[in-house]
């Protein structure tokens, strides 16, 4: 991985507060760690939490290429796994007005990789993902975790499938024609949008002075 400094070269036991997500609520928070049963996938880990749960989660690795552009890597993209995992993801949906989880942390994950100077974001595909791989599935006890399909979720956000097996998305997220939604869910979906700007802003002021981002001990994981 590229060291970039601060908060991007935290070490396994340590986690970045990025911002607590005060506009949706102040047990929402994001977070960027670097977690060891991760490492196949990414070797840092942007998170949407609620107090101490992980909400949703996007792995990831930055990389300078040879023409000097900085790329960041998607290994994996997934949601909590606990008991209490779906009740996290619904009431987070309904506090930010009925924005999925997934969809506010890929938002996220663009501004981040905006303030980092990323060129490029590469995501992979379904093929190519780690639950699929060789080494993976050589394992007889292996279950796959992922319950959702990448190759959708990139689409949405705007990536083409490269013949390498990686999404390429847009570090901007494209402009939709809203003219054909009714009135009402056209007024709930820009004051979505207007609350994804005004969270995209508050990351971008954070880290704009990385010395003020509380960064703390864990447990290494």
């Amino acid at each position: 991985m590229e060291l970039i400094g601060r908060p991007f070269d935290i070490k396994p036991n340590e986690a970045a507060t990025l911002m607590t997500m005060d506009r949706i609520g102040p047990s929402f928070l994001l977070v960027l760690d670097s977690a060891r049963w991760l490492f196949r996938e990414g070797l840092l880990v942007l998170s949407l939490m609620d107090r101490q749960e992980r909400i949703f989660a996007i792995v990831f690795t930055l990389a300078r290429e040879r023409n000097g552009d900085r790329t960041a890597y998607v290994g994996g993209i997934q949601g909590g796994s606990g008991k209490d995992a779906l009740l996290h993801n619904r009431a987070f949906t309904k506090a930010a007005g009925g924005t999925r989880p997934q969809d506010m942390l890929v938002e996220m994950f663009r501004a981040l990789c905006q303030s980092a100077n990323v060129s490029r974001i590469l995501c992979v595909s379904d093929r190519i993902r780690n639950g699929q791989t060789a080494f993976a599935h050589s394992d007889a006890g292996y279950a796959d975790p992922v319950m959702f399909d990448y190759d959708a979720l990139w689409r949405e956000r705007g990536g083409t499938l490269r013949s390498d097996g990686f999404f390429d998305i847009p570090l901007v997220a494209p402009v939709r024609d809203d003219s054909d939604i009714p009135a009402k869910r056209r007024q709930a979906r820009r004051k979505k949008l207007a609350l994804i700007d005004a969270l995209k802003q508050d990351l971008g002021n954070r880290l704009s002075d990385p010395a003020t981002i509380q960064i703390d001990k864990v447990e290494p994981v």
